[in-house]
């Protein structure tokens, strides 16, 4: 086994979301299999990509086309995509072109946004990253979330915080879109 892999979250870590669990599977697998700290760029990449294939990202591109508004959910799914993204930027920067590199780099940053704006407008209390952080990957994460009291309708919302939503979404899309570009 790889020495990376001691580095990923445990396998219960996701066990609520198939999505990153089988992605979290496929890389574990792929480390083992080759025996190696870093994986091909192309592997790893086609891998991450799946991340984005939920209704958290591609499947619903603007905040308006939610038919849930479970938006506990939402958070918490773009909270665990970019803790699995954090975990392999040292991959990207050694196997990475500079092109990748820079493209990783802002798919970082505009999911950062996104959630940062979940976090600041979908709720009715304010949440920070810090008071999350315990609580990614847990079956905690929603009771606590829930102490924040959840908006129920997006026409709640300053018409400019569901701009900067969709904008942090739209942009997590777009960077998500080139870096499987990048490999194709």
């Amino acid at each position: 086994m790889s020495p990376f892999t001691n580095h990923l979250p445990p396998e219960t870590w996701a066990h609520s979301d198939i999505i990153i669990t089988q992605v979290l599977m496929q890389l574990r697998d792929k480390h083992s299999s080759m025996h190696a700290i870093y994986l091909e760029t192309t592997d790893l990449i086609k891998a991450l990509d799946r991340l984005f294939d939920r209704k958290t990202f591609r499947h619903e591109p603007q905040m308006e086309k939610c038919i849930t508004h479970n938006w506990e959910s939402r958070l918490h799914s773009a909270l665990k995509t970019k803790r699995v993204l954090q975990i392999y930027t040292p991959n990207i920067i050694e196997k990475g072109s500079g092109v990748q590199q820079d493209i990783y780099s802002d798919l970082l940053r505009w999911l950062d946004e996104y959630i940062e704006c979940m976090a600041g407008f979908l709720f009715q209390k304010k949440i920070n990253y810090q008071q999350m952080e315990q609580y990614i990957g847990t079956n905690d994460f929603e009771p606590f979330i829930i102490q924040f009291i959840t908006l129920k309708s997006l026409h709640e919302l300053a018409p400019e915080h569901l701009r900067r939503l969709n904008n942090g979404l739209e942009q997590t899309i777009t960077y998500a879109d080139l870096l499987r570009k990048s490999v194709k």
